[in-house]
């Protein structure tokens, strides 16, 4: 939905591939944003939270916004939600399709689908620039599953040929086709590609990845229905069970995990509903939408189908001890004097943000509301010290022989307490009023 009609404080940037597989990724967005107004990203982000604590939105959760990586911008976190809406109100444009939302609700178990960092096609890069539009990163890149550019074909690059920059730097001094270390061209491979280098048209990159994605693009990335993914697993037992050969469909997956699934009750990873869709021969767009059963793709009664190389192994995961975890998590807590933030829990306990909110919301809600009412304590605690230094300036005798005005007022403070500026501004503002009835 186009936000024009609301007021915008930023110039409308548009989303670039927006409606096609193309889509750029939120990151690139923020990154071109910010680039675009001259500012670094993080300048951008705290106007914009400021701006929108000053108008009183109370319609969304605002947490003043921290350094995210790329991985974590693209992922439909608490977090990256929030910072859509902010980019939303002030640019005037719709910005839903730049995250990967599926990776939430029923797969919400999908670790590891999302590379980190950035990763570009300087094949791609050279075509846009030859093309005369603005270079950016595609959603599609962040995908650990695509493995080359599924234009090209050619690998992608994690990183600058020249120095090694990963690009993750919120300071952006240049467009984002260059280094922004060394200003190299992105666009450009310091070396020359080796036949054996580039895919073949038989070699599969990622295929039913890419097709997902141009499915998603074809229905204007709509929301995906919670229930699909269990819709859909739920006529492909029937379909088995009808034929008497339920057998063969326990051996899509573990016959735990599918009855589970299907009564809703556990949440698959991604790479799990690949493998499913792969083995009955279904688009994963119609599995995770629950139209399974329209598919024009023959079930196969006999035996499942082969999967691909890439999908073949499952593999081993570190099982997390959950109890040691939140062992850490409340020692943590027991020895903080101060509410901490999430980020800072993740890190004490070793996992990430995502595992928290998964594992533990109401511990993460409660930790939330007490970290943000601990730093508007500590901002009232600020004003009433700003505002009390203020007052003593113009009226206790140690400041007798000080010009009483306001911009003395300004400097001696700031000079004896180091408080902010625009604190100081304002208490000194009323202050004066005060005394001087003006």
């Amino acid at each position: 939905m186009n936000k024009s009609s609301q007021s915008t404080v930023l110039l409308p940037v548009t989303l670039l591939g927006n409606g096609t597989q193309e889509v750029e990724s939120f990151p690139s967005y923020l990154h071109r944003v910010a680039y675009d107004h001259g500012v670094y990203v993080g300048v951008l982000l705290r106007y914009l939270y400021k701006r929108e604590k000053i108008l009183g939105s109370n319609d969304m959760e605002l947490q003043e916004p921290k350094y995210l990586n790329p991985h974590e911008l693209v992922h439909p976190y608490r977090t990256t939600n929030m910072l859509i809406s902010l980019l939303e109100r002030a640019t005037g444009q719709s910005l839903s399709a730049s995250t990967l939302q599926f990776l939430n609700g029923p797969l919400g178990r999908s670790a590891g689908e999302i590379i980190q960092g950035f990763r570009w096609c300087p094949e791609c890069f050279r075509e846009m620039i030859a093309l005369g539009h603005q270079p950016y990163f595609k959603l599609i890149w962040h995908m650990a599953a695509i493995k080359a550019c599924p234009i090209h074909r050619t690998p992608l690059v994690d990183e600058c040929q020249n120095c090694g920059c990963s690009q993750k730097t919120y300071i952006r001094k240049k467009p984002l086709e260059y280094c922004q270390e060394c200003g190299v061209s992105l666009a450009k491979r310091q070396k020359k590609l080796l036949y054996s280098e580039i895919s073949k048209s038989w070699v599969d990159i990622g295929a039913d990845v890419i097709q997902f994605f141009r499915d998603m693009a074809e229905d204007n990335y709509q929301a995906l229905p919670m229930d699909g993914l269990q819709k859909s697993l739920d006529k492909i037992f029937d379909f088995y069970w009808s034929k008497g050969r339920e057998d063969v469909f326990y051996n899509l997956l573990s016959r735990d995990e599918l009855l589970l699934a299907i009564d809703g009750e556990h949440r698959l990873s991604f790479l799990s509903v690949r493998r499913i869709a792969q083995r009955v021969g279904i688009p994963i767009y119609m599995l995770l939408t629950g139209q399974a059963e329209f598919s024009t793709e023959m079930l196969e009664l006999k035996r499942i189908r082969k999967l691909p190389d890439g999908l073949l192994e499952v593999n081993k995961k570190s099982n997390k001890d959950h109890v040691a975890v939140l062992s850490k998590i409340r020692r943590y807590l027991r020895e903080r004097q101060t509410p901490p933030s999430i980020p800072m829990v993740a890190t004490a306990a070793g996992v990430s943000i995502g595992y928290l909110e998964y594992r533990h919301p109401t511990l993460v809600a409660e930790l939330v509301a007490k970290h943000q009412a601990y730093q508007q304590q500590q901002k009232l605690k600020k004003i009433y010290y700003a505002q009390s230094a203020a007052l003593r300036f113009f009226l206790d005798e140690k400041y007798s022989d000080v010009t009483k005005s306001r911009k003395q007022a300004y400097r001696t403070i700031r000079e004896e307490t180091g408080l902010p500026k625009f604190m100081l501004r304002h208490a000194v503002q009323i202050a004066y009023a005060i005394i001087y009835d003006r």
